[in-house]
């Protein structure tokens, strides 16, 4: 801080070196002030008399010349050149003013000395003392003024500094003391002690890890490096606590370039750290469980990258963890147990974990493990196998036990990696390889995984390009080819069942296990199968025109389970029966036994309002799921098709024949045909045959055929004596 010394020679040279054009009255006032009085004072003089008896002693004992006597001039001339010289310098700079009175008075006294010697006698003392004290009553207004203006500043300052809440202080660096103000005391706490008037009682407080950046951003401003001074640092409170600082500061220079003070204040921003601590927080760690987040955890892959490029020999891993059907526990017990049980799974695991490796919250149930030492893909695998095993211990909460299993994926740190997000990428990418082999198990990435992600993402892109198209009738790429079911008995065809081919323009044609299930995924599945339900109603409709033979023929369209959890499903068949104009009778519905099982209470309503159009009903692949008899028993059915799995193994083994003739036996019971998918030799269908199964589909009989072969199967059973160039057979 500036002493009232230091301020006032600054003010000084202002006043010395700065010039006032403009002026307002009470300031030229008071600059005429010192001239006035000195006028008067003077005039007081030569009326009374006593200006005339100091010049007479003057003359004598200089000139020994005769005494002067006064006259009326001398006063008026006193009084003309007070005012005059008074107002023509009320506007000068003070180092002109002090100079032109000064010179006036030496130039008076070295004149009238010369003049006397030539015989002439003027007054000396009187004119030189009006000049004398002009120039020190200029100079004595101007330096109350100074004072009086530097007190107001320095006012002004306090007061600005104890507002902004601003600690002074004030570094001699010629002395080496130190000045701080009251307010820089009572940040730390120590307002009442006497301070040190040394650094100490500065640097002795700083936290020891900031001292040093401290000390050289210090030096760097001394050194010119910088144009200010500026830093943030901890300084320790009287109750040992730290706060954080930020001190700014400026040298102040010597002529010769050396630095002699360093002056500036400093202010307490701990509750801007505070929110700004707060607000990193949030973006990297996560609120439920305390952990690094999903950017705090890419933040430490990308040391972990920088440190293995940096040593070679070093490696890392990461695992990806999943927790599998988490929904479950969720939509069961709640979100605030499906918290606590996150919760318990980071402290389990952090329990465990070695504390040179990192765990995060990626997202909703997933974890991410940062494995910062290992040798090789074994160490990694190893920590995966004893996460599922502690994991696999059960969790009490509220008096429950919860069981949990993972699927894990293994990604280890390579030469090719320089991204963390492709690193999580390809933990991820095994992970969902680890879910698609059964969960509960951990996958390592190859990069076979990262080919069959791609390859999966590039034939999603096109079916999404398909099913847009399809939904216009505006692409071939979609099409449908209908095997059919015949009479075992007598080998007629009673229908068709429509199967649906993607007939992809690079890989061309692709079978059905290529895009169901990812069209079951993706919600695709909804359109396609309404695609196919309208184009096999359409297509069997026109066979029944041109065959009227086939009018009691029936076309299979398989229901997806998304189709079957759909509101107002009776209403879109309804409406694509109206369209096709074709009977319900003639559309037989397959559904599987999980779709009508899940929600086995629920969905006999819908089952019936779907018989109330006539249409008929299929239980597919029956034999593979879950069935309750007693519900069997209530949903209005009228076939179930044997899986092929069974019916394949016809002639091998004993067990099956089994398990197909208690099936037939079991439907037959229960008022319902019975289909035998995959029929593919002569052994299956006699033996079929044998139990007085109704029906048979299979390679045995027929293979998936396109529409044109269908026509031509259907004119050779019905119309075997009409050619094809006959006008008549145009379908």
């Amino acid at each position: 801080m500036k002493t009232l010394s230091d301020s006032y020679h600054c003010l000084k040279q202002e006043n010395f070196t700065n010039t006032y054009p403009k002026l307002p009255a009470p300031e030229l006032w008071y600059r005429l002030l010192p001239t006035a009085i000195v006028t008067l004072a003077i005039l007081g003089l030569v009326t009374l008399g006593v200006s005339e008896q100091l010049e007479n002693s003057m003359n004598y004992f200089l000139f020994s010349s005769p005494p002067i006597r006064s006259s009326g001039w001398l006063s008026l001339a006193v009084l003309m050149i007070g005012v005059g010289v008074g107002l023509f310098l009320l506007r000068w700079r003070l180092a002109h003013q002090l100079s032109v009175w000064g010179l006036l008075c030496i130039s008076w006294g070295y004149g009238s000395v010369l003049i006397s010697q030539q015989g002439y006698s003027l007054p000396v003392l009187t004119p030189m003392l009006f000049f004398g004290l002009n120039g020190i009553g200029v100079a004595i207004a101007e330096g109350i003024r100074s004072y009086v203006e530097l007190r107001r500043s320095e006012e002004r300052y306090a007061l600005a500094a104890q507002g902004a809440k601003e600690g002074v202080w004030d570094w001699n660096l010629r002395t080496d003391r130190f000045y701080v103000s009251p307010q820089w005391l009572q940040m730390v706490g120590d307002e009442n002690a006497v301070p040190e008037n040394t650094p100490s009682i500065w640097f002795d407080r700083v936290h020891p890890m900031d001292l040093t950046p401290l000390q050289v951003a210090i030096a760097d401003h001394l050194q010119r490096r910088t144009e200010h001074f500026e830093q943030e640092y901890r300084l320790m409170h009287q109750d040992g606590s730290y706060h954080w600082m930020l001190s700014r500061g400026v040298a102040v220079w010597h002529p010769e370039g050396r630095a002699e003070r360093l002056v500036g204040s400093q202010v307490d921003i701990t509750s801007r750290k505070q929110t700004e601590e707060a607000l990193r927080r949030n973006a990297f760690c996560d609120k439920l469980t305390g952990l690094p987040n999903r950017s705090g955890f890419t933040q430490q892959l990308k040391q972990a990258l920088d440190r293995v490029q940096t040593h070679s020999r070093t490696s890392f891993a990461v695992l990806w963890l999943d927790i599998d059907c988490f929904e479950l526990v969720n939509n069961s017990l709640g979100r605030e147990i499906g918290d606590r049980l996150l919760v318990a799974v980071a402290q389990r695991i952090r329990s465990f974990l070695p504390l040179d490796d990192s765990l995060a919250r990626i997202g909703g149930d997933e974890f991410g493990i940062l494995l910062n030492h290992v040798q090789d893909v074994k160490d990694a695998t190893q920590m995966a196998e004893r996460v599922q095993q502690v994991l696999a211990l059960p969790f009490n909460l509220d008096d429950r036990e919860v069981f949990l299993t993972l699927s894990i994926g293994i990604a280890l740190s390579t030469a090719q990696y320089s991204d963390p997000d492709h690193l999580l990428r390809d933990a991820d990418t095994a992970m969902h390889r680890a879910k698609t082999f059964g969960r509960a198990r951990y996958e390592v990435f190859e990069q076979a995984m990262r080919t069959r992600m791609v390859v999966k993402l590039l034939l999603e892109n096109d079916f999404r390009r398909v099913i847009a198209q399809e939904s216009s009738d505006c692409s071939q790429e979609l099409q449908l080819l209908y095997q059919p079911i015949v009479k075992l008995r007598t080998g007629e065809i009673s229908g068709f069942e429509a199967l649906v081919r993607w007939q992809h323009p690079e890989q061309g044609t692709l079978p059905p296990h290529r895009f169901i299930s990812m069209a079951e995924e993706t919600g695709l599945i909804v359109p396609m199968s309404w695609w196919v339900l309208r184009a096999a109603c359409r297509q069997m409709r026109k066979w029944q025109l041109a065959f009227p033979q086939a009018a009691a023929m029936t076309i299979n369209v398989n229901l997806s389970s998304r189709q079957f959890a759909m509101p107002g499903l009776t209403r879109y068949m309804e409406q694509i029966l109206e369209e096709t104009e074709l009977s319900g009778s003639n559309l037989q519905l397959e559904i599987t036994e999980s779709m009508i099982m899940e929600n086995a209470a629920s969905i006999v309503s819908v089952l019936h309002e779907i018989r109330n159009l006539g249409i008929q009903l299929a239980i597919d692949d029956f034999g593979t799921g879950y069935s309750s008899l007693s519900y069997l028993t209530r949903f209005p059915i009228n076939t179930l098709k044997i899986d092929r799995s069974f019916v394949g193994k016809i002639g091998f083994s004993s067990d099956s024949l089994e398990v197909v003739r208690t099936i037939h036996l079991l439907a037959h019971n229960l008022g319902m045909n019975v289909t035998a998918e995959g029929v593919e030799t002569a052994e299956q269908a006699a033996r079929l045959l044998e139990m007085d199964c109704e029906y048979g589909q299979g390679f045995f009989f027929f293979q998936p055929l396109a529409i044109d072969a269908i026509t031509n199967l259907l004119q050779q059973e019905f119309n075997p004596d009409l050619s094809e160039d006959d006008p008549t057979f145009d379908i």
